[in-house]
C-alpha cells in the first residue's frame, strides 16, 4: 500500500508528464511548421540565434525552478510566502544581469559566427532572459509545495502561447512585411514569455503560510551556496544541448567561403544547413526532453529525503530514477533512431521548396537520438547528485560531459570533408563525446550516492538498441505520410524482444517504466 507522499509523487509525475508531453507536441509542431512559415533558411537562422540564448536561458529556467523549489520545500510553513518573494526577487536580479551580459556579448557572438544577420534576433532574445528570470522562480515555488497540477497548467499554457505566437509573428514578418522571419519569430517568443508571467504570479498565490508552525526565514547565503553549483551544472548541460548547432553554424560558413562562395551566399548556405540539422535535432532531442521531466518530480523528493537525513530514501530515489530513465530512453532511441526517415517523412513530408533534401537529415537524426538518449541518463544522474546536496560534484559531472561533447563535435567538424557532410560528422562526434561522459557520470553516482544504473541492465539496453537500429534499417518506409510512423514500431518491438530475451524480466520493465 502506498503512502500519501508516494501517491502524491505519482500524481505529480502524471501531471508533469502530461504537461511535458504537451510541451513536446507543441515544440515539435513549432519545429515542423516554422520551416513552412519562414523557410528553411529563416528557420536555420532562428535556431542558430536560439542556440546561444538557450545556453543562458536554460540555466535561468532550470536553476531557478530547482533552487526555489528547494528553498520553498525546506522553508518552515510560516515563511513560505516570504521565501517565495525573496527567492523570486533574487532570481529576477540574476535574470536581469544575465540578460544585460548577453546583450553586451552579441557583437562577439556575431563575429564568431560570421553572421551579422543574427544580431537583431539575438537582441530580442536577450529580453527573454529577463522575462524568464521572473517566470521561472514562480514555477519553482509551485514545485516546492508540490502543486504539480498548477505547474503543469503553466507549462501547457506557455507551450501553446510560444508555439502560436512564434509561428504567427514569424509568418507575418515574411509574408506581410517581406522582412526577416527569424526576427519575427523571436519577437513572438518574447511576447509569449512576457504574457505568461502574470498567470504564473496568480497561480503562485497558492503558496500560503501556516501561522501555527515554527521556523526560520529564507537564508540568502544558503540559497547562493546551493545555487552556485546548480548554475554551473545547468550551464554545462545547456551548452551540451546547443554546442552542435553553434559549431555547425560557424563551420558551415567557413567551409562555404573556403569552397569559393561569396560571404553573403555562404551565410545563406550555413542557415539552410543549420535548418536541416535543426529539423533532425527537434526529434533527436525527444528522449532527453521527455525524460528530463522525471527530474522535476524526483528532485524535490530526493532533496526532502536528504533534509530529513533519510539516506535510504535518497538511494532509492536515485536507483529508481536511473532504472526508469535507462529503460525508457532505450525504447525511444530504438523507435526514433531505428526509423529516422519515417519520422522525418511524417513530420515534414517532402520538405520545403527552398530547403535541402530531408534524406540528408536521416543519418543525423539516427545519431542524435542515440546521443541524447545518453544525455538523458547523464543529466538525470547529475540532477540527482545535486538533489542529494552535492552541488559542486554535480557541476563537475555536467562539466565533464559537456567538455567531452564539445571536443567530440569540434573533432567531427574538423574531420568532415564536405559542406553537406558536416551535420553527420558533428553529430557522430557529439554522440561519442556524450557516451564517454555518461560512463563517467554512472560510475561517480554509483560510488558517492548509490546504484544508479546496473551494468547488466546497461548491456541489455545497448544490445537491444543496436539490434533495433539494425532491423529498423531494413524496414521500408511508406510513401503515405500518415502511415510512415508505423515503420518505427518494428525497431521498438525488436528492442523490447531483445531486452527480454537477454534476461530483463518483463515485470521489472513494467515496474521501472511505471516508476
Amino acid at each position: 500500500m502506498s503512502t500519501p507522499t508516494e501517491s502524491g509523487t505519482r500524481r505529480g509525475a502524471l501531471f508533469i508528464g502530461a504537461a511535458k508531453a504537451w510541451f513536446l507536441v507543441a515544440g515539435l509542431a513549432q519545429n515542423v511548421l516554422l520551416p513552412v512559415a519562414i523557410g528553411q533558411g529563416g528557420f536555420g537562422a532562428y535556431k542558430r540565434a536560439l542556440a546561444f540564448v538557450n545556453v543562458v536561458n536554460n540555466v535561468i529556467v532550470v536553476a531557478s525552478i530547482q533552487a526555489v523549489s528547494r528553498a520553498v520545500a525546506a522553508a518552515p510553513a510560516t515563511r513560505r510566502r516570504e521565501t517565495m518573494r525573496r527567492a523570486t526577487l533574487f532570481q529576477a536580479a540574476i535574470g536581469l544581469g544575465l540578460g544585460l551580459a548577453f546583450f553586451a556579448a552579441i557583437p562577439l557572438i556575431v563575429a564568431h559566427q560570421r553572421a551579422p544577420h543574427l544580431a537583431a534576433p539575438l537582441r530580442v532574445l536577450a529580453g527573454v532572459l529577463f522575462a524568464y528570470g521572473l517566470y521561472a522562480p514562480l514555477v519553482g515555488a509551485l514545485n516546492g509545495i508540490r502543486a504539480f497540477g498548477a505547474q503543469a497548467t503553466l507549462d501547457a499554457t506557455y507551450s501553446t502561447l510560444r508555439t502560436v505566437l512564434s509561428i504567427a509573428v514569424g509568418w507575418w514578418f515574411v509574408h506581410r512585411l517581406a522582412s526577416d522571419g527569424a526576427l519575427g519569430t523571436t519577437l513572438g517568443f518574447l511576447a509569449s514569455a512576457v504574457a505568461i508571467t502574470p498567470l504564473a504570479w496568480l497561480l503562485a498565490r497558492r503558496v500560503r503560510d501556516d501561522v501555527g508552525a515554527e521556523g526560520t526565514a529564507f537564508e540568502v547565503r544558503a540559497h547562493v551556496m546551493f545555487l552556485a553549483g546548480l548554475l554551473a551544472m545547468q550551464a554545462f548541460q545547456s551548452l551540451l544541448l546547443q554546442v552542435d548547432l553553434i559549431v555547425l553554424g560557424r563551420a558551415a560558413t567557413l567551409r562555404a567561403i573556403a569552397d569559393g562562395m561569396p560571404e553573403a551566399l555562404a551565410r545563406q548556405a550555413a542557415d539552410r544547413l543549420a535548418g536541416l540539422y535543426a529539423q533532425a535535432q527537434a526529434f533527436g532531442l525527444v528522449p532527453y526532453q521527455l525524460l528530463v521531466a522525471a527530474g522535476f518530480v524526483l528532485f524535490p523528493t530526493v532533496a526532502a529525503a536528504r533534509a530529513r537525513g533519510d539516506d535510504r530514501a535518497v538511494r532509492e530515489g536515485v536507483s529508481r530514477g536511473g532504472a526508469a530513465t535507462l529503460v525508457v530512453a532505450g525504447a525511444m532511441v530504438a523507435a526514433i533512431g531505428g526509423a529516422p526517415m519515417a519520422v522525418l517523412r511524417f513530420a515534414f513530408g517532402r520538405g520545403t521548396p527552398d530547403g535541402l533534401p530531408l534524406e540528408l537529415a536521416a543519418p543525423i537524426l539516427r545519431t542524435l537520438a542515440i546521443a541524447h538518449g545518453a544525455t538523458a541518463v547523464a543529466t538525470l544522474g547529475a540532477t540527482l547528485v545535486a538533489a542529494s546536496g552535492r552541488g559542486r560534484l554535480a557541476a563537475g559531472l555536467a562539466g565533464t560531459v559537456a567538455t567531452s561533447a564539445i571536443v567530440g563535435a569540434a573533432v567531427g567538424a574538423a574531420r568532415s570533408t564536405s559542406l553537406l557532410g558536416l551535420g553527420v560528422a558533428i553529430a557522430i562526434g557529439l554522440a561519442v563525446g556524450i557516451a564517454v561522459g555518461c560512463v563517467v557520470v554512472a560510475v561517480v553516482v554509483r560510488r558517492v550516492v548509490g546504484p544508479y544504473v546496473m551494468p547488466l541492465s546497461v548491456a541489455r539496453v545497448i544490445a537491444g538498441v543496436a539490434g533495433a537500429l539494425s532491423i529498423g534499417g531494413m524496414v521500408p518506409i511508406s510513401s503515405v505520410r500518415v502511415l510512415a510512423p508505423f515503420s518505427a514500431l518494428v525497431p521498438l518491438v525488436a528492442y523490447l524482444v531483445i531486452v527480454l530475451i537477454l534476461g530483463e524480466p518483463l515485470a521489472g520493465l513494467l515496474r521501472r517504466t511505471r516508476a
